[in-house]
């Protein structure tokens, strides 16, 4: 008793902890070996000899070279799923925009299939009368399929850009548009931020053993269940406290308004969407023919605004002006 305390001074924890440790380390190699057996050929025995190497009549043995029977290795493909990150449950242009732009560039360069592209929210929904997606998932549901998807998880990450550094999951819930859906966004939560989850909520989860042993691994080897998360030309630098980690393990980032600055990516839209634009053109032109045969010669003034901030009776008079000195009806 008194050498077994001499060894583990400090009771039963440490023999807990030692045990613990052991157990880990047994399993390991046990893990180790199992991979080994797993490359072995499984049909060498003795009714099988053809596999081993062949001897000449001095008992030598022989070994000849010949081509490998084993097809070539194919293109790799991208398999792993991809989400796009954004306030894609509600209708604002940018944020449909940047969503369009960035999946037309992961399929036509980045060799994604369409099916492999996925839209996160705040919450699951259907946004085809806007112009958006026809599936957005909350992070929620999107965070399960990450974990339990065998063949195409886990999955990686692009958070989408606009302004999301600065917000935060109480201020993306209260710019949902009903009442109904904050409600549902408040119970599909799983990060203080709204729109920059950090990457490794989309691991699968792990036991303690299980995650000791990747640790054990990863000096051994890279990660093979490493996702990967792109911060896309983001505004409202710094990030609040809340979006920090996103931030901070992200593989790529990119900023719109500072150092590494990155152009915004809807600045791809003509390039990537130039014949739906000539199409959408046509057929609004089209429509507002009898409006411009009214007006002359097709002179007008088209304005866009906010809200906030903007007088509506002081606009309405500086147009007024504009109007009459270009003499426009």
């Amino acid at each position: 008793s008194r050498l077994w305390g001499a060894m583990f001074p400090g009771g039963q924890l440490r023999i807990r902890l030692v045990a613990a440790f052991l157990a880990i380390y047994i399993c390991y190699i046990a893990k180790v070996i199992h991979e080994f057996d797993s490359h072995l050929p499984k049909d060498l025995d003795a009714e099988n000899l053809s596999l081993l190497p062949p001897r000449d009549d001095k008992g030598d043995v022989s070994i000849s070279v010949t081509p490998s029977s084993r097809a070539p290795s194919e293109e790799i493909t991208r398999q792993r799923s991809i989400v796009l990150l954004g306030p894609h449950e509600r209708y604002n242009f940018g944020d449909l925009l940047f969503s369009k732009v960035l999946a037309r560039l992961l399929e036509q360069r980045a060799g994604y299939d369409a099916s492999r592209i996925l839209y996160g929210g705040l919450v699951s929904i259907n946004m085809t009368r806007f112009g958006g997606p026809s599936q957005v998932f909350s992070m929620k549901r999107i965070q399960s399929m990450s974990r339990n998807d065998a063949l195409h998880g886990p999955y990686d990450i692009v958070y989408t850009g606009g302004e999301a550094l600065g917000c935060n999951h109480d201020l993306g819930v209260e710019m949902m548009p009903t009442p109904e859906l904050r409600q549902l966004a408040k119970k599909e939560k799983i990060c203080d931020c709204a729109y920059l989850v950090p990457k490794k909520l989309l691991l699968p989860q792990k036991s303690i053993i299980e995650s000791l042993l990747s640790i054990v691994d990863s000096f051994l080897s890279p990660p093979s269940n490493q996702n990967f998360a792109v911060v896309n030309s983001m505004g409202g630098y710094p990030p609040i406290k809340e979006c920090r980690a996103a931030v901070s393990t992200a593989d790529f980032i990119g900023y719109r308004d500072r150092d590494h600055l990155t152009p915004d990516s809807a600045i791809m839209t003509k390039e990537l969407f130039s014949s739906e634009i000539e199409d959408t053109a046509k057929v609004i032109l089209h429509e507002l023919e009898s409006f411009l045969q009214e007006v002359d010669q097709g002179r007008y003034i088209a304005v866009q605004h906010k809200i906030e901030g903007v007088d509506a009776r002081i606009l309405a008079q500086t147009l007024d002006k504009i109007s009459r000195h270009l003499k426009a009806p």
